[in-house]
């Protein structure tokens, strides 16, 4: 765990790693403790973050992460039920985002301008 410490230590934040002495453990950021909640971290086997809990006046807010099979991310799902869903070329460069409501395309785009 590492804490940063301020005047007020009922600001302080804590974060805590897994231990990279357990097997599969390497050191990543599992939680986060701060004023507002806590948030938790999940991980694929690659090392990509799957999913985000976090927890807000004992209320919890789950936000998922998904990945194509070429380690792009595919999707984004919100605690709301908000979908973000993107589309990649042969090139690995987005060529749609999707938004859906409850399964209801909400915006859809296949123009994308990166400067």
């Amino acid at each position: 765990m590492i804490t940063i410490q301020f005047p007020d230590t009922t600001q302080n934040i804590n974060y805590y790693y897994d231990d990279p002495q357990r097997q599969n453990g390497i050191g990543r950021l599992t939680a986060i403790l701060d004023p507002s909640g806590t948030t938790w971290y999940d991980y694929d086997k690659m090392g990509r973050v799957t999913m985000e809990t976090r927890k807000i006046n004992n209320l919890y807010y789950r936000t998922e992460y998904a990945y194509d099979l070429n380690g792009n991310l595919s999707s984004i799902t919100y605690p709301g039920g908000r979908k973000i869903a993107y589309t990649y070329n042969q090139l690995n460069k987005v060529t749609s985002v999707t938004e859906t409501y409850l399964g209801v395309i909400t915006n859809s785009g296949d123009t994308i301008l990166i400067s």
